[in-house]
């Protein structure tokens, strides 16, 4: 094998064929892997926001609340919802429930915040409408989850 200087003076050895094929079969294996968690997310998350829109809805035309106390009151259901499904369905935890769902909860709380803020600046600052304000605050929140939730809430080596 061919050796190739690195820049830190070390040598390395160029890389095989069989090597590169490993390499390709990881990334491949990692990036489908990625997908799929990625739909199911997107599948839980579209049901979550049904759920959070149709509370959203029910409170401020039935109820008279108040736009963002309705959106609190929705993303607080919604996240019971979505952490038993991305639990079971999305990830595939093995880590514990205890120290799942406090991890959960404090990824769900820094989303809340999220959701509140965003809101907060659309209606009070941009004068959105609220359906149109929260459209944009569960966008942010839902990419936001994915990956906090994938990394360290439900991943297998932080149990």
């Amino acid at each position: 094998m061919e050796l190739l200087p690195s820049s830190l003076g070390v040598r390395q050895r160029k890389p095989n064929l069989v090597t590169k094929l490993i390499d390709f079969w990881r990334f491949f294996h990692q990036s489908r892997n990625l997908v799929k968690q990625l739909s199911r997310f997107i599948l839980v998350g579209s049901l979550v926001a049904i759920v959070q829109f149709s509370i959203l809805l029910a409170l401020v035309e039935f109820f008279g609340t108040d736009p963002l106390s309705a959106s609190t009151v929705g993303f607080l259901i919604s996240a019971i919802i979505n952490y038993l499904l991305n639990y079971s369905f999305t990830f595939r935890s093995q880590v514990p429930h205890f120290k799942a769902l406090t991890r959960f909860i404090f990824v769900a709380l820094s989303g809340l915040i999220l959701n509140g803020l965003l809101m907060r600046i659309s209606l009070e600052f941009l004068s959105m409408h609220y359906v149109f304000a929260q459209i944009i605050a569960i966008s942010c929140v839902i990419f936001w989850n994915f990956f906090v939730n994938r990394k360290w809430t439900f991943a297998a080596g932080n149990s």
